[in-house]
C-alpha cells in the first residue's frame, strides 16, 4: 500500500438566503431555499459518508450581518457571511444545514459572494499539501441584487 495521500477537493456551498428565496412556486412545491438546502444536505451527506477526504465550506448571502474576511480587509461584501470555514464535513455541518439556516430580508450581490468563496478556496489551497478540484456550488434565484 502506498503512503501517498490522494488530493482533497475543496468545495464551497454558496447559498442565497435573501427574500426571493422564500417565494414558493405556484405549484406549491418547496421554496427555492428549501430545495437548495436539500441539495446542499445531499452533497454534504455524500462527502461525509462517502469515505472521501474532501473539505467543504459555506457562505450565505442575504444575511442580516456581514461576516467575511474581505469585508474587513477591503470593505464592501455586505450581507455575506462565512458560516462554515473550509474543513472536513461533520454531522454538525449537516445539522446546521438542516436546521439553522433561515431566510433573511437583505439582498446581497451573488458575485460578491462568489468572490468571498474564491478567497476562501485560495487561502485553504495554500495550507493543504495536495489539492484536487476546487468547486463552488451556487444556489440562488438571482433575485437579490
Amino acid at each position: 500500500m502506498s503512503g501517498r495521500s490522494s488530493p482533497k477537493d475543496l468545495v464551497m456551498l454558496v447559498i442565497d438566503v435573501g427574500p426571493m428565496m422564500d417565494v414558493a412556486p405556484p405549484t406549491g412545491s418547496d421554496t427555492p431555499l428549501e430545495a437548495s438546502l436539500k441539495i446542499a444536505s445531499q452533497i454534504v451527506t455524500q462527502k461525509l459518508f462517502g469515505g472521501c477526504k474532501d473539505e467543504i465550506g459555506m457562505v450565505l448571502f442575504g444575511t442580516p450581518n456581514t461576516d467575511n474576511d474581505l469585508a474587513l480587509s477591503e470593505g464592501g461584501y455586505d450581507n455575506i457571511s462565512v458560516v462554515w470555514a473550509i474543513a472536513t464535513p461533520t454531522l454538525d455541518l449537516l445539522k446546521f444545514i438542516r436546521g439553522q439556516i433561515q431566510i433573511g430580508d437583505n439582498p446581497a450581490d451573488f458575485i460578491d459572494a462568489i468572490v468571498v468563496a474564491i478567497d476562501m478556496i485560495v487561502k485553504a489551497s495554500q495550507e493543504i499539501r495536495k489539492v484536487g478540484d476546487k468547486k463552488i456550488y451556487l444556489f440562488t434565484t438571482c433575485g437579490s441584487e
